[in-house]
């Protein structure tokens, strides 16, 4: 921890900078897991809400849109 007379700063392991997560390596490093994450937990509620119901297309459009 680092302290200085108004703010306590912490050392991470990662780090959310403009919607990119940065991870703290020797060399600059940036992590796609959480944007992963994101974009599977989309679909899946696309897939649940629509099931068999919908074509394939409309249902990738309906993923491209989201």
């Amino acid at each position: 921890m680092l302290w200085n007379n108004y703010f306590c700063l912490s050392w991470v392991n990662e780090t959310r900078y403009l919607g990119t997560y940065i991870v703290a390596e020797r060399e600059l490093r940036c992590s796609v897991t959480h944007a992963k994450r994101s974009f599977h937990r989309s679909i899946n509620a696309i897939f649940g809400k629509v099931e068999r119901l919908a074509s394939e297309k409309v249902t990738l459009q309906l993923a491209k849109n989201k």
